[in-house]
């Protein structure tokens, strides 16, 4: 079995003390060696938003937020988060993972984002005082979208003149599209941004209803997908 870290995992996992590390190392060990093995209880969450999503005990109070690509041995599973039991299955039930089909990135949406990140549904305002000044991006919406940028965030971003405005639009961004934006506004040109992080034929992973994957690239190009937000 096949075990990569998202970055919000790696996130959650510097925020833990380092008892709980150790037995969020022990679940992943686990879960390489058999994740239908006694002790992980890997369940799929009630009304899961996405089926290939799963959560694993690490201990009584925490459990690991994790979505399973493929079956048997080539399977993939991408690990998510690591919570408080009752948080984590919050988490889990709103997750849902799509590829970009530009980037080949693996996003991850949640329907509870954290206060003040980026969202589709939720941006944060742009401050006042900053009418006349020149764009931080000045692109076209359908320029940032070719990225695979959102159209939400691209809408958004060719309208800010400010740094720190910029860093709020990103702030819970996926890596990846965060750092599409910060590239472009340090001056790289579209296509040293596009050679960097755009991948030209990019196969969604697709889901059935029971988890299966259904289409998509074949499992020894699955690592190449799960860039989880990577550049």
């Amino acid at each position: 079995m096949h075990v990569v870290f998202h970055d919000e995992f790696t996130k959650s996992l510097g925020r833990l003390d380092t008892a709980i590390k150790a037995k969020v190392l022990d679940t992943v060990q686990k879960l390489q060696r058999d994740p239908d093995g006694g002790g992980l209880d890997l369940k799929l969450p009630k009304g899961a938003a996405d089926r290939r999503v799963r959560t694993a005990r690490v201990d009584l109070n925490f459990r690991a937020v994790l979505a399973q690509f493929g079956q048997g041995a080539s399977a993939h599973l991408v690990l998510l988060n690591v919570l408080p039991h009752d948080d984590a299955y919050t988490f889990a039930s709103g997750a849902r993972l799509d590829v970009n089909p530009a980037s080949g990135a693996l996003e991850l949406s949640t329907a509870t984002p954290t206060p003040g990140s980026a969202t589709e549904a939720v941006m944060p305002p742009l401050r006042p005082g900053r009418v006349g000044r020149p764009q931080l991006l000045p692109f076209t919406v359908a320029e940032l979208t070719g990225l695979g940028i959102s159209e939400t965030v691209a809408t958004r971003a060719i309208t800010i003149t400010d740094e720190d405005d910029l860093l709020r639009l990103t702030d819970g961004l996926p890596t990846w599209q965060e750092n599409v934006l910060l590239d472009l506004t340090s001056g790289r040109s579209l296509e040293e941004v596009r050679g960097l992080y755009v991948i030209a034929t990019v196969s969604p992973v697709e889901h059935q209803d029971d988890g299966n994957t259904r289409a998509g690239p074949a499992p020894a190009k699955l690592a190449d997908v799960l860039r989880c937000g990577h550049g």
